[in-house]
């Protein structure tokens, strides 16, 4: 074990009193920008509330381009629009398919519950359920309209701030 050690030192040091001379080599590293094509896609098939998997699809496949082109720049700008549309899309979509199926369990049980107790002959259990059931619609309308409302202002107000921030890079 002395020994190798004592080759290792002998084998470092330098081998001729001259001028030492060096290589510099530049290894251009290629910058990875992530288009997020395949959460477009996903989100245009499952999720594409508004249209914004659509778009997002648009702006990945945009930015597949510009990468392709070698405009790194433009590239980093589209991918990062496809990346904040693609989770408006997911958020909205998973908000109104929980919604939906919520607002379906309730107005479906109202619905059978009513039948029921008019098949059993309790017509004023069935009444009372029908009564339910229509206040569930009702809810549900009002639901479904401030829905709307609150995705209007999405849309117009939050969603190009947003835009804008993810394009400066804040």
């Amino acid at each position: 074990m002395i020994k190798q050690e004592h080759e290792v030192v002998n084998l470092g040091g330098p081998q001729n009193s001259g001028p030492m001379m060096s290589t510099v080599v530049n290894i251009q590293t290629e910058t990875v920008v992530p288009d997020h094509i395949v959460w477009s896609l996903f989100n245009t098939l499952f999720f594409n509330y508004c249209c914004l998997g659509f778009v997002a699809f648009a702006f990945s496949v945009k930015s597949r381009d510009r990468k392709m082109v070698g405009d790194m720049i433009g590239a980093q700008s589209y991918a990062s629009t496809a990346k904040c549309l693609n989770i408006w899309a997911l958020v909205l979509g998973i908000l109104s398919t929980i919604g939906v199926i919520v607002l379906l369990v309730f107005v479906l049980s109202g619905f059978f519950h009513s039948r029921d107790r008019k098949m059993v002959g309790d017509m004023f259990g069935a009444q009372r359920y029908a009564s339910t059931a229509k206040s569930l619609n009702i809810w549900a309308l009002v639901l479904g309209i401030l829905s709307t409302i609150g995705v209007i202002v999405l849309l117009v107000f939050v969603l190009p701030a947003s835009l804008l921030a993810m394009g400066r890079g804040t």
